[in-house]
């Protein structure tokens, strides 16, 4: 399957018309609404995948998926199968509609790209089991504070040996009992300010 550009992915949520979005930092039924950054998240991806610290062949899950940016940037650009759970409806329609714009304008011949979206609370078993996914299946999680603490002794109960944890939160790692801490990845902008903008860890 072609995959599309971050260059045109960025774009298409540059240009999203108001309509179709929600405001930052609006309060969900169980948290907040932030978008992830792309340019930022993406130069963090393209550095695990180099180091193969993630396969781009396993499951990755981001535990609030918003308006589905982040398994756009992963399903569709980097080509990694990719799913995600979201508690607000009104969000969920905003992620479905944003798959299958991309989709209908970027991707030939009526292919669908390897997303799966799951309704419901990512603390919960069967938000999982009705999306058809098994929790041990997920090789990374990703998530941006919003109930990390939850999702973070989700893992560690449930999930395999080597399962990795991806948190964008402040600049310092935070500490999860059970996991462990690997890496802060550093991304410095335009004006060359650094931040850290990915701790990873690793079960």
């Amino acid at each position: 399957m072609n995959m599309i550009t971050f260059e045109t992915l960025k774009a298409y949520f540059d240009n999203i018309p108001e309509g179709l979005k929600r405001p930052d930092w609006t309060r969900t039924q169980v948290g907040i609404f932030v978008p992830s950054p792309l340019t930022e998240i993406n130069f963090a991806l393209e550095q695990l995948l180099e180091s193969r610290a993630i396969n781009s062949s396993e499951l990755f899950f981001d535990a609030g998926f918003g308006d589905g940016r982040i398994l756009l940037l992963t399903a569709g650009v980097h080509g990694i199968p990719s799913a995600g759970a979201e508690y607000d409806e009104g969000l969920v329609g905003f992620a479905e509609h944003h798959i299958k714009e991309i989709e209908r304008l970027y991707i030939a011949g009526g292919k669908v790209l390897p997303i799966t979206l799951a309704r419901g609370y990512f603390g919960e078993d069967k938000t999982y089991s009705r999306a058809g996914i098994r929790f041990k299946d997920i090789a990374t999680f990703y998530n941006y504070k919003d109930n990390q603490l939850q999702i973070a002794e989700k893992i560690v109960r449930q999930s395999s040996r080597g399962t990795r944890f991806l948190y964008r939160g402040g600049p310092y790692p935070m500490i999860f009992e059970g996991l462990k801490f690997e890496q802060s990845i550093e991304y410095v902008d335009p004006s060359g300010h650094r931040s850290n903008v990915l701790h990873v860890y690793r079960k």
